[in-house]
């Protein structure tokens, strides 16, 4: 079965509005090693809301209030590693004659701050299923999403109506995905 991808459309104000990124899952045992460090993490610099810990992303995602919540535990300099290999799921499509060509991302592409930000959060949601526990994993990093607000969290511009579902990627161009 093939990985899940996305591709979108920054819909954020800014000198990156309008560009047009591409995402897709990690391979599994990325994703386990991701986890699993992100797990050691929490074991380590905090008590798991349950023991045992589930595992794999789920396990990360109900134990990151302890981790990175209002009062983090895990030291940013531990964590902010783990956080930009959420990066490495991210290419760019430069060419817009061509929107299905995408190449990796260079340092230069992404002029905004918030533009990282909006893409680690979808990341995180491509990886735990648009889940509400992706909510709280995102609220605990500190990523303000349209999920989080939906589930009344947050309060940003990018919330959708109240009839609309939590999670709708923003202004998707293409979505190549498949169910497990």
């Amino acid at each position: 079965m093939a990985r899940k991808e996305v591709t979108l459309v920054c819909p954020l104000e800014g000198r990156d509005s309008g560009t047009v990124f591409h995402i897709k899952e990690m391979s599994a045992s990325d994703a386990e090693d991701w986890g699993g460090q992100v797990g050691w993490l929490i074991l380590q610099f905090a008590t798991p809301s349950k023991t045992p810990m589930s595992p794999g992303m789920a396990g990360v995602a109900e134990n990151m209030d302890a981790v990175v919540g209002p009062q983090p535990r895990i030291p940013y300099s531990e964590i902010r590693p783990l956080l930009d290999r959420l990066m490495a799921c991210v290419t760019i499509g430069p060419d817009k004659a061509r929107p299905d060509w995408f190449r990796p991302l260079a340092e230069e592409d992404i002029q905004e701050f918030d533009t990282r930000v909006w893409l680690k959060r979808e990341v995180l949601m491509l990886h735990v299923n648009f889940s509400t526990i992706a909510g709280r994993l995102a609220s605990a990093l500190g990523l303000q999403t349209s999920l989080v607000s939906a589930i009344g969290s947050l309060n940003t511009s990018m919330s959708p109506l109240p009839s609309e579902p939590a999670y709708r990627p923003a202004r998707p161009l293409r979505q190549n995905s498949r169910p497990r």
